[in-house]
């Protein structure tokens, strides 16, 4: 895959209330309903940093009249066939199971994982599959579905690509950049530098240092003869900035002040000079290759890792392993289901 050049976005702005008039909403199509609900149960948890995830972007410009294009486009038209099979209760399951007490990029995942469990209930029902109402359980498949006589149970695994960090930073930046308290990031150009060896946890990690240090970091970029200042550090981790003439460098290490600290991530900017856009992207596009002529090996240290092997042999009754590539919700998906006996894994 092609890791993002960078990117512009029209310059917004929320209103101050955008949190109580998006928590005092109701939409009128009830397919979205299930969905709504649970991206208020967030901002509920999480008041107003929950801006930086990009559905609550989203679903925020669409309230307050920012945005006004059809609000979850793509969510709506795979919902209406999913309620079609089975009212709201699938809409509502997968959510249901995820709870928004945990950090705001854990959410994320969560709900990619959700997402991701949508579109495969989608693409078996366009191709005449049926949902079979149970108890769905801690150990049980996600679904049950028909197909005349024939039943399978799905079970839904979600793999983010190796850029899924940085695009969920970037979206955090960009909703930050949405309040009007952090209007100071639209006048900079905003540059990504995240490795590959950038885990979850610290991505997680750092999103709630960013939001906390963003004062700061206003402070900085507009003083007069900065140089280099500590943004936050805690518990041997830092994120500093540093200015070389124009240019502003973050970086985001742990055991900070160690002989050989450990760099995770960096985020550089500089002054724009078109103050109705927000930029931001990657300090390098190129090139990722995510499979080549090795892919059967890193499929099967993938599926290794996963255990879909160990559950497929446990199961007495067919299984449809589904893994699903970090695939936003509403573009096309296309499904082959190989033919198996009992307890088999389909990939």
């Amino acid at each position: 895959m092609t890791s993002p050049s960078p990117a512009a976005d029209h310059r917004r702005m929320l209103p101050a209330d955008w949190c109580d008039r998006v928590l005092a909403w109701t939409p009128e199509p009830p397919q979205l309903v299930p969905y709504v609900e649970y991206l208020q149960a967030i901002l509920r948890q999480h008041g107003a940093v929950s801006i930086m995830m990009e559905r609550i972007q989203e679903l925020a410009l669409t309230v307050c009249g920012t945005d006004r294009g059809s609000l979850f486009a793509g969510h709506l038209e795979i919902f209406g066939r999913i309620e079609a099979l089975g009212g709201l209760d699938p809409l509502r399951t997968p959510l249901n199971e995820r709870s928004v007490e945990k950090q705001v990029y854990e959410i994320v995942e969560d709900m990619e994982s959700a997402e991701a469990e949508w579109l495969t209930l989608d693409a078996l029902a366009l191709r005449g599959w049926t949902i079979d109402p149970f108890a769905r359980m801690t150990g049980s498949p996600d679904w049950r579905l028909s197909l005349g006589v024939q039943a399978v149970e799905v079970d839904v695994k979600n793999k983010a690509s190796r850029s899924a960090a940085w695009m969920r930073l970037t979206w955090a930046l960009r909703g930050a950049a949405l309040c009007s308290q952090h209007q100071f990031l639209n006048d900079f150009r905003w540059r990504w530098d995240v490795p590959e060896s950038c885990r979850s946890k610290d991505a997680s990690r750092f999103m709630r240092v960013l939001w906390e240090a963003l004062p700061k970091l206003d402070a900085f970029l507009h003083r007069e003869g900065a140089d280099s200042d500590v943004l936050w550090a805690q518990d041997g981790w830092s994120f500093v900035a540093t200015q070389y003439e124009d240019q502003t460098y973050l970086s985001f290490d742990k055991q900070h002040g160690a002989p050989n600290p450990s760099h995770v991530l960096s985020l550089a900017c500089e002054p724009s000079a078109n103050t109705k856009l927000f930029f931001s992207g990657s300090s390098n596009a190129g090139f990722l290759e995510e499979f080549g002529p090795d892919a059967r090996q890193t499929l099967s240290k993938v599926l290794g890792r996963l255990g879909i092997g160990k559950q497929a042999a446990a199961r007495a009754t067919p299984t449809l392993f589904v893994i699903v590539w970090h695939v936003p919700l509403g573009t096309a998906t296309r499904l082959r289901p190989a033919p198996g006996g009992a307890g088999r894994a389909h990939y």
